[in-house]
């Protein structure tokens, strides 16, 4: 067991350079590395808000088709937002002040 501190790094970026300097070493046969602890926490961290969202979007969908009584609609005002957003930042970034 190998274990460390971080300091002036974040862990996602820290654990690519470990993943890839591990993929580097030549390992003998039998030999199995794994990253744990906190880096096992923010996959699993990862893998909830994944979850959380799909779940928001499933439940947003619902909602709107209830409200809008078609399945149609629905599909046609979520994937209108996203065209929004771009417009908005751009109406920001061109109006923000200097």
């Amino acid at each position: 067991m190998v274990t460390a501190n971080l300091v002036g790094r974040d862990l996602g970026s820290a654990s690519q350079d470990l993943q890839a300097a591990i993929a580097a070493l030549d390992l003998p046969p039998g030999t199995r590395v794994q990253l744990a602890g906190q880096n096992r926490e923010l996959g699993e961290s990862f893998a909830s808000l994944r979850f959380a969202l799909l779940l928001a979007v499933f439940l947003v969908y619902l909602v709107m088709a209830s409200q809008f009584e078609s399945f149609k609609h629905p599909f046609v005002v979520m994937f209108s937002l996203p065209l929004a957003v771009v417009g908005v930042v751009l109406a920001l970034v061109l109006t923000a002040p200097r």
